[in-house]
């Protein structure tokens, strides 16, 4: 159970580290000028909130697959490859974070005063370093509660992957409900894990949007 507890860290780690840059990324996208990038972005974020998390980790799982061995086919490799169920798992749920994040990072870019993307210019940055160095730490702290929903829905969809053989919590608790033909104990145990990093997570969200508007009036 351990074991699998730390399988399910690991991959909601990575799939949010995953879903920042993503965010970041379509955030870019959507508030560019370049009206392509714009509908882009908007495709990204109606795709990743519309299909249901499950069918996205099933297309990326079997169509990953399916792009390998269409590469190795082209380079004359007939060695047959499989994607791991832990990078599909990262890959999907990333994609999942990063298209909610999109949304709510554009949110927090146009709620800032203009007045910040003036005084940048008039700074002499140019558009990419007023974006990293002016725009965004500002628009972090304003999306940080909305990333902490992201992080505690991430947690309980990490168990959506143990449908493609990952031995996360939820996976191992039900090996071994099946070998001891007594599901209850664990199926509470792992229930018992979900709600103590719910509540690690929770506590520890709101410390950090404590400090972030400790300076802000």
């Amino acid at each position: 159970m351990l074991q699998g507890l730390l399988v399910t860290l690991e991959l909601a780690a990575a799939s949010y580290l995953l879903g920042i840059a993503l965010s970041i990324m379509g955030a870019a996208a959507a508030l560019s000028r370049h009206a392509w990038l714009r509908r882009l972005a908007t495709a990204y974020t109606v795709l990743g909130r519309a299909v249901p998390e499950l069918l996205i980790i099933f297309l990326i799982y079997y169509g990953g697959a399916a792009v390998l061995q269409w590469i190795l086919a082209i380079a004359g490799i007939s060695d047959a490859l499989e994607v791991s169920s832990f990078a599909a798992g990262v890959a999907s749920l990333g994609f999942i974070v990063g298209a909610g994040g999109t949304a709510i990072l554009r949110g927090s870019f146009l709620a800032l005063n203009r007045g910040q993307r003036d005084a940048a210019a008039a700074l002499g940055l140019k558009p990419l370093q007023a974006f990293f160095l002016v725009l965004l730490p500002q628009a972090w702290r304003l999306a940080v509660p909305g990333f902490g929903n992201l992080w505690m829905g991430l947690l309980k969809e990490t168990a959506l992957v143990s449908v493609i053989g990952l031995k996360d919590i939820l996976r191992v608790a039900r090996m071994a409900s099946g070998a001891t033909l007594e599901p209850m104990p664990f199926l509470l145990a792992t229930g018992v894990c979900y709600l103590a990093l719910t509540a690690v997570s929770l506590a520890a969200i709101r410390h950090y949007v404590a400090r972030l508007q400790r300076h802000v009036r």
